[in-house]
């Protein structure tokens, strides 16, 4: 599992149900690439787990920060509030959580910056 720093939660699936689905982005604490991942967390097993997750290289956050006029450290707020149409789903699941990580790397490939998803 991925410590992240400087994390920002993109959307999140119905709170509701006993396991909760988190489109999360931000900076990994031992490599400090940019994270992007889809956390799973199953309260009745109490159970947290990645699903995917996207790594972006920090030179290449700090390229992509430079494109879009942004510092690196808020690479991870500028990605959330650019998925705003996706935060505004109510009752949000794990599909719509995966189109919304499918965005982000769409916009990640539209700014030509290299990704590996794992």
């Amino acid at each position: 599992m991925n410590d992240l720093f400087l994390e920002t939660l993109v959307m999140s699936s119905d709170e509701d149900q006993p396991i909760i689905h988190d489109l999360i982005v931000g900076f990994s604490e031992s490599t400090r690439n940019l994270v992007i991942q889809i956390e799973t967390r199953d309260y009745e097993r109490g159970e947290t787990r990645i699903n995917v997750s996207a790594t972006v290289a920090k030179e290449d956050a700090y390229r992509l920060g430079k494109r879009l006029g942004t510092p690196l450290t808020s690479l991870p707020s500028f990605i959330t509030d650019c998925m705003d149409d996706y935060r505004k789903i109510v009752n949000a699941n794990l599909y719509d959580l995966q189109d919304c990580f499918k965005a982000i790397l769409d916009a990640l490939v539209s700014e030509h910056c290299r990704y590996k998803v794992c």
